[in-house]
């Protein structure tokens, strides 16, 4: 069975900008010998924003890599990019892809 989202994940909140970006990610993905596997979303602990953390307000996953060749990860993360724009970071992680939209900045306001 191709499972898309790790055990565990949650989704609350999950933005609709964000759905957009994982839909961009999953097209992508298989070009490089990966399906989509999302392996956090608002779950786990995620310090670097405490409570305005992105993946807290629904603007952020984590995506799996371990299937992506090494020596294509620049390319995959270069072409999220692109696909992606401005309004995104792809941020290439020591075992993921962490995802997220900018729409957070404006989060509360």
């Amino acid at each position: 069975m191709l499972q898309h989202v790790k055990d565990g994940v949650l989704f609350n909140p999950c933005r609709p900008e964000l759905v957009d970006g994982i839909i961009t990610a999953a097209t992508i993905l298989p070009q490089y010998g990966s399906p989509l596997v999302i392996t956090s979303g608002s779950d786990g602990t995620h310090p670097a924003g405490g409570q305005n953390d992105p993946h807290y307000l629904g603007y952020a996953v984590d995506i799996r890599i371990s299937a992506v060749n090494q020596h294509e990860l620049p390319l995959l993360v270069m072409d999220l990019k692109a696909a992606l724009g401005d309004q995104w970071h792809v941020v290439l992680e020591s075992d993921h892809i962490h995802l997220q939209n900018q729409g957070f900045k404006t989060a509360g306001s």
